[in-house]
């Protein structure tokens, strides 16, 4: 079995003189870092020390069994850095160290060792999303210090974020020999690199979620919001939720989902009551909230309930009058729970909306995807107590602690997926085979786990990832329902 497990290592950085800086460790500088990484996980063993003088040990796997709640995510973990830390004797040969604390220098890439595995990295370094790029990159080369030894090398490349320059970065990369190709980051860029990489048999590790894009040497790294949607109405029906209603924007997306979300609730036994979308550039989305929570059939419903009431002088209808008396609609009963594909402040004002139209989320569940994958939306009382699918919180938080450690800054939601994969290329490397990224050992059954959780590619190109089902919480997030650790209950 294929795993990626959690071990510690220690920090250490080659001589300044020599314009390095990698991190290891030294002279008692120590923290764990979360996500190891292994071929043969056969026994489990403690986590291994990595020195500057030997070569860093195979990693070994983390027993998974037992693995208590996830706390609840609120923001990243604060890191006080310890002082910096000079060797007191020479290790080797080699002359005293200076080892800043974590998160004084960022990593820098070293030249690849003779023999070593080349792997592009294709994101967009310059142009609009430039900085979405090197944040994949900051990430990527975390993964290489902690994993990569001397058997892989890192070759980014800037794509410019259109398809003619992913092509033209394919072509370079595959010139220099790339054995495979980690990117591009958008779907329009994915079939200029799939070609080039066909005529080579290079497979290539695309961040888009984009099915479309997906098979024939292509696998998508992306959380697929389809495999969201179908974890949070199968975590949804087991709690009896059965009706559900679907208000998002008319887009690829909206309608991804909401397809993905008929095809789970009818494949559950619930139903759909209503779906309702509205135009994505829509400056006003108060109409289709309204439409959708037949707030003025229900209005009138009660207008007509109270007008019969009224007249009546039974005590039965004296009572029924009186619960009536300040609500502006009837509830509604026809609905368990409303999936809002959706994020950012766009997902706070619908959660807003329906509430204020009284579809009551103490009574209504409202159910999401990754995009809402943002600490910030329990700051919406409406939005508390909302579901949605995604990684485990525990692994995300790890990431950002280490990626704050190295950089001094928070990363991108993204970027682990980056990490994950160069790990992922970096163990598949380490056996010294001459073709590591072969089909039969990139789709593993068993699969691989980071920072992202479980995941493993399957042979149509495609991802499957072992999701948490997430609750939003006033001051973050708390897992109702924790991710598996295993495929085996699930092969196929």
């Amino acid at each position: 079995m294929v795993r990626l497990a959690f071990f510690r290592s220690v920090l250490h950085l080659l001589p300044c003189l020599v314009a390095l800086l990698v991190l290891a460790g030294c002279g008692g500088v120590d923290y764990r870092n979360p996500v190891g990484w292994a071929l043969n996980p056969s026994k489990p063993q403690p986590p291994a020390a990595r020195t500057a003088q030997t070569p860093p040990p195979a990693p070994v796997p983390v027993p998974q069994a037992n693995v208590p709640p996830a706390p609840s995510v609120t923001s990243p973990p604060v890191v006080t850095a310890p002082p910096v830390v000079i060797e007191t004797k020479p290790l080797e040969s080699e002359p005293p160290a200076i080892v800043p604390p974590p998160g004084l220098a960022a990593p820098v890439l070293r030249a690849p060792a003779a023999g070593a595995i080349p792997v592009a990295l294709l994101v967009p370094l310059s142009g609009p999303n430039a900085n979405l790029g090197s944040a994949l990159l900051d990430a990527a080369q975390i993964a290489l210090f902690d994993f990569g030894d001397d058997k892989l090398s890192l070759m980014p490349r800037d794509t410019k974020g259109t398809p003619e320059g992913a092509a033209e970065a394919a072509q370079a990369v595959l010139a220099e020999g790339a054995q495979l190709i980690i990117g591009p980051v958008f779907a329009a860029d994915v079939p200029a690199v799939a070609g080039v990489a066909r005529l080579s048999n290079v497979p290539v590790l695309t961040f888009s979620t984009d099915r479309s894009v997906a098979g024939n040497g292509v696998w998508l790294l992306g959380l697929t919001p389809e495999e969201q949607v179908e974890r949070v109405v199968g975590f949804a029906r087991a709690k009896g939720l059965s009706r559900f209603g679907a208000l998002g924007p008319d887009t690829p997306y909206g309608a991804a989902t909401t397809a993905a979300l008929r095809r789970a609730v009818e494949a559950g036994g619930g139903e759909i009551a209503r779906v309702q979308s509205y135009a994505a550039d829509a400056t006003d989305i108060t109409p289709a909230a309204r439409a959708f929570a037949h707030y003025d059939q229900r209005k009138q419903q009660l207008a007509e309930q109270r007008k019969a009431l009224e007249g009546q002088t039974d005590d039965l209808s004296k009572t029924a009058l009186q619960r009536l008396q300040g609500l502006e609609a009837l509830s509604d009963g026809s609905i368990d729970a409303v999936f809002l594909p959706e994020g950012g402040q766009r997902l706070r004002s619908l959660a807003t909306m329906l509430a204020f139209f009284e579809l009551d989320p103490k009574k209504v569940r409202y159910l999401g995807t990754g995009l809402w994958d943002d600490p910030t939306v329990g700051a919406e009382p409406a939005m508390q107590g909302g579901w949605f699918a995604s990684a485990d919180p525990r692994g995300v938080a790890e990431f950002q602690k280490r990626f704050e450690q190295a950089y001094g800054r928070r990363p991108l939601r993204i970027s682990s997926i980056a990490f994950d994969a160069v790990a992922l290329a970096a163990v598949l490397a380490r056996d010294g085979s001459a073709q590591p990224f072969t089909v039969d050992r990139l789709t593993n059954p068993d699969g691989f786990a980071g920072y992202e959780g479980l995941f493993r590619l399957r042979p149509d190109g495609l991802n499957q990832r072992g999701l948490a089902v997430i609750e939003v919480a006033p001051r973050g997030f708390r897992v109702v329902d924790p991710a598996p650790n295993t495929f085996q209950a699930n092969v196929n």
